[in-house]
């Protein structure tokens, strides 16, 4: 049975955790994830949205799983794929937005931290709650909250395991958005379509420019901004021609991303 639902529409690529009961992060799922980076830097894809089936989005790894993990290599190993296809997603140019549509624990939300954008139902509860099994976030939680939300609230999240509401999620910038269940994903949709109607050169390096903010010194940061820039200035008003934007292809090309 296929752990993820993928559907493309109008360049908007749905991708759907369906692992149940609780869509955890399993092994299967993190494969199923590291095997759609192909599809993701297709010319057809313009922005993605994660989501989960039912009412869940997804309650992190899978604890089942741990007990056949035979040793720590076993799981350092795990965590390096979970790893490489979250820094896959957190360098990705193209929109990224995370329809969280439940309950968001542990890896998952971990897996929304990565997304550019995340949209959440009234009733979804946030957290990383691997306090409680004596562990700690291992997927990016201890290192990307922090730049989100700050350190002190960031640390009262992990360091109790406190599930956080939608409302106090949307007041510290966790999210974005809070909606009723069923429109978060049309939300989302929404959001993609307004994002894509932006010239994409520029909506492209926007991103990459301020995903850089958090992890590269201030003047390598600065210096990004100032080349995009002037590539931005020269593409509008030296060679392209009036009102025109990029081609899909161009805007697809390996260079771009």
């Amino acid at each position: 049975m296929a752990v993820l639902k993928t559907s493309l529409d109008d360049g908007i690529l749905l991708v759907t955790i369906d692992n149940p009961p609780r869509n955890t992060l399993s092994r299967d799922v993190l494969e199923a994830l590291s095997a759609l980076e192909p599809t993701l830097c297709s010319e057809e894809v313009q922005a993605v949205i994660f989501t989960g089936a039912g009412r869940l989005f997804c309650a992190g790894a899978d604890v089942d799983e741990m007990p056949s993990i035979e040793n720590r290599e076993q799981l350092e190993l795990m965590s390096m794929r979970a790893h490489a296809f979250f820094e896959f997603l957190a360098s990705f140019p193209k929109p990224i937005i995370a329809a969280i549509n439940g309950t968001c624990l542990g890896g998952g939300l971990e897996l929304a931290l990565v997304c550019h954008f995340r949209v959440l139902s009234e009733r979804g509860m946030v957290g990383l709650p691997e306090i409680e099994l004596g562990l700690m976030p291992g997927w990016g939680g201890t290192q990307r909250l922090p730049r989100l939300i700050g350190e002190g609230p960031a640390l009262e999240m992990i360091c109790t395991g406190a599930l956080i509401s939608p409302e106090v999620a949307l007041a510290r910038g966790l999210v974005h958005k809070v909606v009723p269940r069923k429109q978060v994903v049309p939300e989302a949709v929404a959001l993609a379509r307004k994002l894509l109607a932006k010239n994409r050169r520029a909506l492209h390096r926007a991103i990459r420019a301020t995903r850089a903010a958090t992890h590269v010194p201030l003047s390598a940061g600065l210096e990004m901004e100032r080349t995009f820039f002037a590539e931005l200035w020269e593409s509008a008003f030296k060679t392209a021609p009036a009102g025109k934007e990029d081609t899909p292809a161009s805007i697809a090309s390996k260079e771009e991303l």
